[in-house]
């Protein structure tokens, strides 16, 4: 199986590259959105069985445009980073106290 490049954000699929036919998955924030993209621009956006009754859409590269592409990249990125409730046991969403510092006298300190 040929693995294509992706971008994952805490472990969820935001995006990845396609090959056959070329197209970039983009997760998308519900079936609703899904739906009207398919259904308003069909020259950019498909689908395939496989994705069926997930918030992904397929953009032909060759034909969106670079703005839209943007905009979906960032909401891409906004709908799958974790939600704050489950960020709250992670190092990186606690509160880190000041770096220690070494004073003239050698003794570690904290900056005030």
């Amino acid at each position: 199986m040929m693995r294509t490049p992706a971008l994952n954000v805490g472990g969820r699929g935001m995006c990845r590259l396609r090959t056959s036919p070329d197209a970039l998955v983009l997760r998308v924030s519900d079936l609703g959105e899904r739906e009207a993209l398919l259904q308003g621009q069909a020259e950019v956006f498909f689908t395939t069985p496989h994705y069926d009754g997930y918030p992904y859409v397929l953009a032909r590269m060759e034909a969106i445009d670079p703005v839209e592409l943007g905009e979906l990249l960032e909401e891409a990125w906004a709908c799958s980073r974790p939600s704050a409730s489950s960020r709250a046991g992670t190092p990186s969403a606690t509160r880190r106290t000041a770096p220690r510092t070494v004073s003239s006298a050698g003794r570690g300190s904290r900056p005030a």
